[in-house]
């Protein structure tokens, strides 16, 4: 009897423990935030930072032109069959 007592005191104990621990991790998510957040996109910070960056993409013809000879079409959803018309 002594012992049933001890191992249930202990499971109780635990389960408060964690659902202390719990609901103490909830409202540090919930609290709004202590400081603003730092916008440093480059990790380390380098003295080029400030410098702008430019992208040129020079997108090449494909080598084979697809076409499509009768049947049908049909979007994603698979609502709107249409005839093809070429």
């Amino acid at each position: 009897m002594r012992r049933n007592r001890s191992v249930v005191l202990s499971l109780a104990l635990t389960a408060a423990m964690l659902i202390t621990a719990a609901v103490r991790k909830i409202f540090q998510y919930a609290a709004a935030p202590a400081r603003d957040k730092d916008s440093d996109f480059i990790f380390p910070a380098s003295k080029s930072q400030d410098w702008p960056t430019v992208m040129i993409a020079e997108p090449k013809v494909a080598p084979v032109a697809f076409k499509q000879i009768g049947g049908f079409t049909n979007d994603a959803s698979r609502l709107k069959k249409q005839q093809s018309t070429v």
